[in-house]
């Protein structure tokens, strides 16, 4: 259970804002799988778009029911999902191999495997671990890759650098600021009768917001340094896509076929 008080708003839906702030989740990717589309990115990106929609859905199911079928649909993908970020980390530089995505698939396999056994604490781990390597494997990609300027001499930071310091600072602050807080304030606690201060936060519901930022940032940066890697020319330009109402302008990657 988390901080947010059950059944506070509706009768129907046991944590309300940990569920709505769900949507954001399920924009991310359905604005990544619309791209994928639209500039005909390679597969792998669609394939990491559509489990982030599936993480929305499952983590929503969760928050508006917390029963254990609910934590399952959320965490499963969860992993799942990680996986298909850190395939894109692993071929930045490669279209990639079957073996490489049959090794992934093969612990993914026996991760969900052990997962319905030791439950939450192994889900943690094994996403944590998963999260950090994908993380450390673009840095690496960005800091092998930089060039140099041919006026100055002066080493170039790799153009899609930002974009992956922007995923890990939303998503890495987060989960420091905010869900590792809450979980010390209310984790799995027992229902009180009348909401505290930590419940009316809504901690894990702003982690939701980050939680959508930070994989979309993460797409972004695996198309530039993708398309970079395979000299297309990739820029980066700003849409307000339909997804979000026409509202909010966010980046995308236009790359010469």
């Amino acid at each position: 259970d988390w901080c947010e008080h059950n059944y506070l708003w509706s009768f129907y839906v046991a944590e309300f804002f940990n569920t709505l702030s769900c949507i954001p989740i399920i924009q991310a990717g359905l604005i990544g799988l619309r791209q994928y589309r639209q500039y005909k990115y390679e597969k792998k990106f669609a394939l990491a778009s559509i489990f982030v929609i599936v993480i929305g859905i499952g983590s929503a199911l969760f928050h508006g029911t917390l029963l254990r079928e609910g934590q399952i649909l959320d965490e499963v993908p969860m992993l799942w999902g990680s996986l298909s970020f850190l395939y894109i980390a692993l071929t930045l530089h490669n279209k990639g191999t079957p073996l490489v995505a049959a090794l992934l698939t093969l612990y993914g396999t026996c991760s969900t495997v052990i997962y319905f056994v030791a439950g939450f604490d192994y889900f943690v781990i094994t996403y944590t671990l998963t999260v950090a390597t994908l993380a450390l494997l673009s840095f690496l990609h960005c800091f092998s890759a930089k060039s140099t300027d041919s006026v100055t001499k002066k080493v170039k930071r790799h153009p899609a650098l930002r974009f992956a310091i922007a995923a890990l600072a939303a998503y890495g602050g987060g989960f420091i600021l905010l869900w590792i807080p809450e979980q010390i304030l209310c984790g799995n606690r027992l229902q009180r009768t009348a909401p505290t201060i930590s419940e009316w936060l809504n901690l894990h519901a702003w982690f939701h917001i980050t939680s959508s930022i930070g994989p979309y940032y993460y797409l972004i940066f695996g198309c530039y340094a993708r398309y970079l890697q395979l000299k297309k020319t990739p820029t980066v330009v700003y849409e307000r896509p339909p997804e979000l109402l026409y509202v909010v302008s966010v980046p995308a990657i236009k790359i010469e076929h």
